[in-house]
């Protein structure tokens, strides 16, 4: 989830960042695509990826993605051409009604089948990731949003809310860290660092408070 603030669309702007990206794509080693939620939601960005715009990118050229994933599904057979060297996926929860609380109008199962494309996918990416924002809505899940991964054995990924734009500052458990819910946090943290993982764990900006809770629990 990215916490900054949605920026009006530029359909111009994006057409001549592309046409500007297909000049130069014979000497680009690696392309990061990302938007408001999923790249391929952009058609430019779709055309890109699947020849339609009569280029083609260099063998050498990589792309990343920076995605909520639920479009990949949809879209994989006609990109899937494209070296690829890192997806992420911005999950957010580890149930499904949070999971469809915070992203309205995305579905539970699509995102589990586009986790499930990622996971048998594995080799046409150099790595692949998972992540969460970690607020007062989801923090409880922090286990089984790390479940989630094992489930697909792709590594997850924590990081810090930030209040700004559309997000409620209620949301940003961080900013009172005498609060109940912060203090819920480190608990649920402290026995989350006890344990240890089939897949890589990075805990991110989330890394002083893990040492500080495990650190606590002793």
């Amino acid at each position: 989830m990215c916490s900054c603030k949605k920026a009006p669309a530029e359909p111009e702007l994006l057409e001549k960042s592309v046409e500007y990206v297909n000049s130069h794509l014979a000497t680009t080693s690696r392309i990061v695509l990302t938007g408001s939620g999923d790249p391929l939601a952009c058609a430019t960005i779709r055309k890109l990826l699947t020849g339609n715009d009569h280029t083609t990118p260099s063998t050498d050229t990589k792309f990343t993605l920076l995605t909520n994933g639920l479009l990949l599904p949809k879209y994989w057979d006609a990109i899937k051409h494209n070296s690829f060297s890192t997806i992420d996926v911005s999950v957010d929860a580890g149930t499904a009604e949070t999971y469809e609380m915070i992203r309205r109008n995305a579905r539970w199962s699509d995102l589990n089948e586009a986790l499930r494309l990622i996971s048998d996918n594995r080799s046409k990416f150099n790595s692949v990731g998972i992540n969460m924002t970690v607020m007062k809505e989801n923090y409880a899940e922090i286990p089984q949003f790390i479940e989630l991964g094992i489930k697909y054995d792709i590594p997850v990924r924590f990081n810090e809310v930030r209040t700004a734009g559309d997000l409620d500052a209620e949301s940003n458990i961080f900013s009172n860290q005498d609060g109940h819910h912060f203090k819920n946090f480190l608990t649920v943290i402290a026995r989350a660092q006890q344990k240890e993982y089939p897949v890589a764990v990075n805990w991110g900006n989330l890394l002083q408070y893990a040492r500080n809770a495990s650190a606590h629990a002793q």
